[in-house]
């Protein structure tokens, strides 16, 4: 049962409320990659593997794909999603249930940290719009935001997103994500 009023959680106490951690689990695992491209024939595709020297010691490689026989001047979607449309009914569960329910999914492969740890120097610049002024220029009241490279959970669930109408960040969401 729950008393009194609920209060967000403040930024400043949040390594009060959760526990970082390391991986759980180390082991690789298996990523692909998908893009589609319009071609009058079936392109040929080769690949290459290239050894990257970061000079921090970790071993990282750069995938280079070729792609012969691209028609250019066309945009390639991928196809339409496929669904089947489905009755929302009301659904009763406990308090138990819920809680369970959305208790956030941490990834064994992925440490947890509280705040990001592995900041890197910003470097504030506006781009100044080409041909129509649509991108903001200012920046109203402080701007404490930093860059990072973290790849603990929650951290890693956040990205740029970029589209043909300009370019922001993103995160993943969803039922077991907080």
């Amino acid at each position: 049962m729950r008393s009194g009023i609920e209060r967000p959680v403040l930024f400043t106490d949040l390594e009060q409320h959760f526990t970082e951690r390391k991986p759980l689990d180390e082991a690789p695992i298996l990523i692909e990659r998908r893009f589609h491209v319009c071609a009058g024939r079936k392109p040929k595709v080769t690949t290459k593997l290239v050894r990257v020297d970061r000079g921090d010691g970790h071993e990282c490689w750069e995938i280079a794909v070729e792609i012969d026989g691209v028609r250019t001047g066309e945009r390639a979607n991928p196809p339409p999603l496929r669904g089947e449309p489905s009755k929302i009914e009301a659904r009763r569960v406990s308090e138990e249930e819920l809680a369970r329910r959305l208790t956030a999914y941490i990834p064994n492969h992925l440490g947890f940290s509280v705040t990001p740890r592995d900041l890197v120097k910003s470097v504030k610049r506006i781009r100044m719009p080409q041909t129509e002024p649509r991108i903001a220029t200012t920046i109203f009241g402080t701007d404490d935001r930093r860059a990072f490279r973290d790849t603990t959970y929650p951290w890693s669930t956040v990205g740029l997103v970029e589209t043909n109408r300009g370019s922001g960040s993103g995160v993943m969401i969803g039922p077991r994500h907080f």
